[in-house]
């Protein structure tokens, strides 16, 4: 079983609390920057969880705004079996 990192935690709350505070966006905001904001905390999310099932096949690549990184950022004990 896999145990999900805090930064997986720590967006999916952003994400609901996004998802929650646009509902009380004005009229005219809620389409532009309600949903951009909501799409982009979804996006994340997805990222997140796609390297997260890579990590559990054993090769993790993460990389922000150009920067790459192989490096493990979880310790192998977040995996048991």
């Amino acid at each position: 079983m896999i145990s999900l990192p805090p930064i997986y935690s720590e967006v999916y709350h952003l994400t609901r609390e996004i998802l929650l505070y646009s509902r009380k966006f004005p009229k005219h905001y809620r389409p532009t920057l309600g949903r951009m904001m909501e799409e982009a905390s979804l996006d994340l999310t997805i990222l997140l969880r796609q390297e997260l099932l890579k990590k559990a096949e054993g090769s993790m690549t993460l990389s922000v705004r150009g920067w790459t990184s192989s490096k493990s950022w979880c310790s192998s004990a977040m995996i048991s079996k």
